[in-house]
């Protein structure tokens, strides 16, 4: 057999060191990333603890806290600051927890409210927008996912073959499925959902998020009272379609309104009104539109001014486009859908206290 080259031989003792040097390197990183692996469950499994969970609630808000509810909240600078000086200024605790417990916020809000009644309307239209905001941050962590959760009293809206859209009612939520009120015009119209069939149903959450549902008619009855219920399947295939700008409440109120002309003014008033004044039913209301049911067919685009009462005795009043106009099915009104875009933020900020609960609803 052949002799081994002796040069070989050399350099693999030569080399043995390094070789040695190397695994030992990659060994100590190993056992040091294995550290910081067990350190970080450590704290994964403090943090999760409700012993420190409770120490973490009770801690008074720091700026961090605030930040970090500004970023998940999508605040801007103003209402950042203004949550700032609401914790600061009440002692709030850490608002990072407090902004999930809905009645601790609320009491929170409230004092903030009270103490801003004097301010300029821009101050108050400031802290109606953050209400909304920390509203809707926690409605987002209860996220609608099935019809389980839902509560009687609901409102849904379900449009026919033919666009016309009906208005149904939650009555009872049970594992049978959803007991909805419906009208009786609906099951005579011969265009309800036939025994068995799919259809899609629409509803507004109290966080301004509107979702829509697949769901399944299962049978028509009528309950004990002699109305007539659409017993719907319950199902997961709930899915959020609409963030609202503001906060929108089911009303029923008179309004009255009249044709308004732009008149091409950049400052100032924009639009000429018309003397002639029509009456209405104010079907819901936000800061930034409304709903209202009329007699006349109004076109899509047209400028009206709106007169009305948010709690029966000051009258409010906005200049609104009309964004869309439907037939009502059940007592053939008309439905105009408008959009804001002239009001006084005096009478935003008095809508904004009557939705939010500040104010008595007019009766």
């Amino acid at each position: 057999m052949p002799s081994a080259d002796p040069n070989l031989v050399v350099n693999a003792h030569k080399n043995n060191p390094f070789i040695l040097k190397f695994l030992g390197i990659v060994f100590v990183v190993l056992a040091i990333l294995f550290l910081i692996h067990l350190l970080l469950q450590k704290i994964k499994t403090l943090h999760s603890s409700a012993d420190w969970i409770e120490a973490q609630k009770n801690k008074e808000t720091t700026f961090q806290n605030v930040k970090a509810v500004a970023k998940t909240a999508s605040l801007t600078n103003e209402e950042r600051n203004l949550l700032w000086d609401m914790c600061s200024k009440y002692k709030a605790k850490n608002i990072e927890y407090l902004v999930r417990d809905g009645d601790a916020i609320k009491d929170l809000l409230l004092k903030e409210y009270n103490d801003i009644g004097g301010e300029e309307e821009s101050v108050k239209t400031v802290f109606f927008q953050l209400h909304f905001k920390l509203e809707k941050a926690r409605y987002r962590e209860m996220f609608i996912t099935t019809t389980g959760s839902l509560a009687v009293g609901q409102e849904f809206s379900y449009k026919d073959a033919d666009g016309f859209e009906w208005k149904f009612r939650l009555a009872q939520n049970s594992p049978q499925g959803m007991f909805l009120e419906v009208p009786s015009a609906f099951i005579k119209s011969g265009k309800a959902p036939a025994q068995l069939a799919k259809f899609v149903l629409m509803f507004d959450a109290k966080s301004g998020v509107s979702y829509t549902l697949l769901t399944r008619a299962i049978r028509y009855s009528e309950d004990k009272n002699g109305k007539n219920i659409l017993v719907a399947s319950s199902t997961d295939q709930v899915k959020p379609i609409l963030r609202r700008a503001s906060k929108r409440m089911v009303a029923d109120f008179p309004c009255k309104f009249s044709s308004a002309k732009p008149n091409g003014k950049k400052k100032g008033q924009m639009f000429d009104i018309q003397e002639k004044k029509y009456d209405g039913i104010m079907q819901d209301i936000s800061a930034t539109g409304c709903r209202i049911s009329c007699d006349m067919p109004i076109k899509q685009g047209q400028f009206l001014f709106i007169e009305f009462s948010l709690n029966g005795a000051e009258t409010q009043s906005a200049v609104g486009s009309i964004v869309v106009t439907k037939k009502a099915s059940v007592d053939n009104k008309y439905i105009l859908h408008i959009k804001f875009e002239e009001i006084e933020a005096a009478a935003k900020n008095k809508i904004y206290a009557l939705i939010h609960g500040y104010m008595a609803k007019s009766k």
